[in-house]
């Protein structure tokens, strides 16, 4: 799955975090001293290690997100794991608790856990058999969650799950008509959702889908965890198996025949995967557009990427 996931709230996203400030916070876990983090290939809006203990291999991932944002996706895992898939649920502290806040940078708090290792090779959800992968793991995951209690997963709070399109004070540069854009965008989905479409818990951008060698399913990534629209999932994962500059009908076709035989989905849902698809496009382009007036300097695959999602909305 793509892993561009939510922006981290300033630019200090894109700083190393010390390993010594992580080592000193394992101890919540009652894995104090020194440990050696081996970094593994980071998210959007995180830093991922791994941590091996006695023979147990761990994953430890600092989130540069709030903790009423990240939580849920902890919860999620959990509610997901207890269904059967092997999921990168988290290990809780020793007081219960699902992660330790830890300051960094200075005058910043952000949350830090401690996740079960889900080993394997990522599939390629651009082709007709990942398409279908992808399409039933996403439905297993959304039938999972849609009837799961608010507070389980504390979502109870009053959310907003377009507050980032929402928002225009960041500056886009040679893009800030995606403000204009964005905000015409978040106005036709408050007319759908009007019309009676339900927000249930649900999981956006993730899980990574991986494929061990003994071909068991795996799922790293609950980060974006939040109360929406079933159609906002279905958008997302339209991106994935068809995505800008490589969209294919039949690979649409297979991942939402393979996700509603594990998800019912009301037909009113359906009707509108295509505003919600650039609802993710638009999610995807601004972040991306952010990040390069934060960096100046763009790797080529995110230009590439933020060429063919411009090219799209422009179009659209």
């Amino acid at each position: 799955m793509t892993d561009l996931g939510a922006p981290p709230p300033r630019d200090e996203g894109f700083l190393p975090v010390p390993h010594q400030r992580l080592c000193a916070a394992l101890g919540a876990w009652g894995l104090g001293g020194t440990q050696r983090l081996l970094p593994l290939p980071r998210g959007a809006s995180g830093e991922v290690f791994q941590v091996d203990v006695e023979g147990r291999r761990l994953v430890l991932k600092y989130a540069y997100m709030s903790r009423s944002d990240f939580e849920p996706g902890l919860l999620a895992a959990d509610v997901v794991a207890e269904r059967g898939l092997r999921t990168a649920r988290p290990v809780r502290t020793i007081e219960g608790d699902l992660v330790v806040m830890v300051e960094w940078p200075q005058g910043t708090e952000h949350p830090l856990a401690l996740l079960e290792y889900v080993g394997g090779t990522p599939i390629d959800p651009t082709t007709a058999a990942g398409a279908e992968v992808a399409g039933r793991v996403l439905g297993r995951v959304q039938a999972a969650l849609t009837n799961v209690p608010r507070r389980e997963l504390a979502l109870d709070a009053p959310r907003d799950y377009l507050h980032f399109l929402r928002s225009a004070h960041q500056d886009l540069g040679d893009c800030s008509w995606l403000h204009s854009y964005n905000a015409d965008l978040v106005a036709e989905i408050e007319r759908l959702t009007a019309d009676g479409l339900e927000l249930v818990p649900g999981l956006w951008d993730g899980p990574e889908v991986v494929v061990d060698e003994a071909s068991d399913i795996g799922l790293i990534d609950f980060g974006n965890v939040d109360l929406h629209p079933i159609a906002h999932v279905l958008g997302y994962g339209i991106t994935q198996v068809s995505p800008p500059g490589r969209t294919n009908a039949q690979r649409e076709s297979t991942f939402l025949e393979a996700f509603t035989s594990e998800c019912k989905v009301p037909e009113a849902e359906m009707a509108v995967i295509g505003p919600f698809r650039k609802v993710t496009l638009a999610t995807y382009a601004k972040f991306i557009a952010m990040r390069r007036m934060a960096s100046r300097d763009l790797p080529a695959e995110l230009e590439l990427a933020l060429h063919r999602l411009l090219s799209e909305l422009e179009h659209r």
